[in-house]
């Protein structure tokens, strides 16, 4: 991706996406702190809990590139969401 590219993506994106984007994750932040218990029973692998969060803030993200019909939002999902999660679930040995 050039920088003209991503110059016209940045503009691209309004204000209700923003806002939109902006609401959803501190929401995301927000819950996860209030309600830490509700993420994982076992806190104490740091790895886990990394990615646990980049899934959290990825997600919204991979949704507005899809709004935009950018191609790219294949492979920032699969990198920032899909192998994080299989992180999280070989780590608390859902899969093994």
């Amino acid at each position: 991706m050039n920088k003209n590219n991503l110059k016209n993506f940045a503009k691209s994106i309004n204000l209700f996406e923003i806002i939109w984007l902006s609401s959803t994750i501190i929401t995301l932040i927000f819950f996860s702190i209030l309600f830490p218990d509700l993420m994982f029973e076992d806190k104490t692998n740091v790895l886990v809990v990394i990615c646990s969060v980049i899934t959290i803030l990825c997600s919204p993200i991979v949704e507005v590139l899809i709004s935009k019909q950018c191609r790219w939002w294949t492979i920032f999902s699969i990198v920032f969401v899909e192998l994080t999660d299989i992180v999280v679930l070989v780590a608390l040995e859902v899969y093994s």
